[in-house]
């Protein structure tokens, strides 16, 4: 069976495409934000009700430091990533952390740290 991580599980679409694959008896790493942990575990416990092995990881993609720490709670077997996490535009600039422009870190550099973390991971599920 596949183990897929999908960033923002907690809600919207990724809350649903973890719901949807977790039913599907897939194995589902499901990614918080630090700030709504509650709300991933809230998830988690729906996400049980399904016949796949669901896990949660926490970490606050607005911080590189914290992206890394995601990365290592990911197990070592990993076949999809799911980059869904995001946030949309707000009047005021906003900046991460790490002092980028937070749409900018989250959007785009927290993805791909992410999937350069993971890449030996993905590469090792891959067929052929």
């Amino acid at each position: 069976m596949s183990t897929v991580l999908v960033t923002g599980a907690t809600d919207g679409l990724g809350r649903a495409l973890a719901t949807r694959l977790a039913g599907d008896g897939v194995t589902v790493v499901a990614h918080a934000h630090a700030r709504s942990e509650e709300r991933g575990r809230e998830a988690l416990a729906e996400l049980l009700d399904g016949p796949g092995d669901v896990r949660l990881v926490v970490g606050d993609l607005a911080s590189l430091s914290e992206v890394r720490a995601l990365a290592d709670q990911v197990p070592d077997r990993l076949d999809v990533l799911v980059n869904n996490a995001g946030i949309g535009f707000a009047e005021a600039r906003a900046e991460s952390e790490d002092g980028y422009e937070l749409r900018f870190a989250v959007n785009y550099l927290a993805g791909f740290l992410l999937a350069s973390l993971l890449r030996d991971r993905l590469a090792a599920s891959a067929p052929g």
